[in-house]
């Protein structure tokens, strides 16, 4: 390496060192991007966008269920507190029934209790039913001609404009159990025929469509199917008319006449495999009502095994149930029958797979399914300046790292600056200085000769 005089007369190592000197502002600048470059990817700082960084890998996402209780009637807010204190998690399902008329008095919707629970982070379903509550085996003002025929369009009218008028997404499980002999809305009975309930659906459906009520997701719920039921392909209106499809199922066991101890899967699997056929491959599935008595098997064992093993794994297309939390007719199906089986139901719903009271800002319709939820950003509320700066410059963000970027990079930038003026200052002087080297030089040589 051969030694060089620099412009000072001074002896250098070689060109490295020249270079370096030569070219302080690029080597600043180098060493600025590299500080930069350092900030970007430091763990927990700055955007993703920003971050120059390999995506942690993503994990199997884990299913996703509503779950809630079914109640005779609207409840009061601290009805529902005090059974979801019980069971030890906040439900985020609350269904209630409703009757066309009661007692021959037309029944309006329901706007005060729809409110409460949404208020309270539930979804409200409201199982409603077009009857006169309590009704006979049969009631021919209830037929599905009257309704197809326009009889109760001033009522449907009136309700579907309260239900806009409200607003919120809610479900309408509407008819339910629809295949079955024992409703008044059934095909088999009070002087219906086939293709009726069909007809009688989208006749109600339309209403609601006409008036706006697009915050209604509709529910098509059928029982589970037996020997004696109308087969669903009669049943079932089209997508275009639903949007979750529904079963109902208990186990009754020997409480039931010739009915074995039945597991969910055997309970549900048949009717499952059924409605898969018929709906589309993305629409949603729902318990509407189901339970299990005490007598003939093990309670807690059938509850640990529906909601951790039969639920998550080999129902993947159902995401809500509700939990028929009532005893009536013989059947005590409530969670709490005994100690046991309350224990087993609270550890089950602990798992984050069962959704809680978290969706008083639903705000899509149809409801999708959890795992779809997307909560609705709130609108910031203009406050009043501090000392003539805006709120939003005088709160610290709750991101830090969001924050020391921006930071950091300004900073670098006026570094960058400071280095680039200093560097260029040097170079003027060294560039100075030569001239004045060559011009005493020159002189140097003139007086010699």
């Amino acid at each position: 390496m051969r030694t060089r005089i620099d412009d000072f007369g001074r002896a250098t190592a070689g060109p490295s060192s020249a270079l370096l000197r030569g070219n302080h502002a690029h080597a600043v600048l180098a060493a600025i991007l590299l500080c930069c470059a350092t900030i970007l990817t430091a763990p927990g700082l700055g955007s993703s966008h920003l971050a120059v960084r390999a995506a942690p890998r993503s994990l199997a996402p884990q299913p996703e269920l509503y779950y809630g209780f079914t109640y005779s009637d609207a409840p009061a807010v601290p009805t529902v507190q005090g059974i979801e204190q019980h069971t030890g998690k906040g439900a985020s399902l609350v269904m209630w029934y409703q009757a066309w008329q009661l007692q021959g008095q037309p029944q309006p919707f329901p706007t005060a209790g729809m409110e409460a629970v949404r208020e309270h982070g539930a979804i409200p379903m409201l199982a409603w039913e077009p009857d006169n509550y309590p009704q006979g085996d049969s009631d021919p003002a209830f037929s599905l001609s009257k309704i197809i025929g326009g009889a109760y369009d001033p009522y449907l009218r009136q309700y579907a404009a309260a239900a806009r008028a409200w607003g919120h997404p809610f479900f309408l499980r509407f008819a339910a159990e629809m295949n079955g002999n024992w409703t008044l809305w059934s095909e088999a009975i009070n002087g219906n025929s086939k293709g009726q309930f069909v007809a009688a659906w989208k006749h109600v459906h339309d209403i609601f469509r006409a008036a706006g009520a697009t915050n209604a997701t509709w529910v098509w719920c059928p029982n589970v199917e037996n020997a004696y039921t109308t087969p669903l392909e009669d049943l079932y209106p089209g997508p275009a008319y639903v949007d979750w499809g529904c079963m109902d199922g208990y186990n009754y066991s020997t409480l039931l006449n010739g009915t074995p101890w039945r597991s969910f899967s055997q309970v549900f699997q048949k009717t499952y495999q059924h409605v898969l056929r018929l709906l589309p491959p993305t629409m949603p599935i729902i318990i509407g009502e189901t339970g299990s008595v005490e007598q003939g098997g093990s309670k807690p064992a059938w509850i640990t095994d529906t909601f951790t093993t039969e639920l998550p794994a080999r129902f993947p297309r159902i995401k809500g149930l509700i939990w028929f939390d009532i005893a009536k007719g013989g059947f005590d199906l409530r969670v709490d029958t005994s100690a046991q089986s309350l224990t087993a139901f609270r550890q089950a719903i602990a798992s984050p797979v069962y959704q809680t009271d978290k969706y008083s800002l639903l705000d899509q319709s149809p409801i999708p399914s959890p795992e779809q939820f997307v909560p609705p950003t709130p609108t910031p509320t203009p406050a009043a300046p501090l000392f003539g700066l805006p709120k939003t410059i005088l709160t610290p963000p709750s991101n830090l790292g969001q924050a020391v970027v921006p930071l950091l990079l300004g900073v670098s930038i006026v570094v960058l600056v400071v280095a680039w003026g200093s560097a260029a200052a040097a170079s003027r002087r060294r560039r100075a200085a030569r001239h004045a080297k060559r011009y005493i030089r020159a002189n140097e040589e003139r007086s010699r000769r």
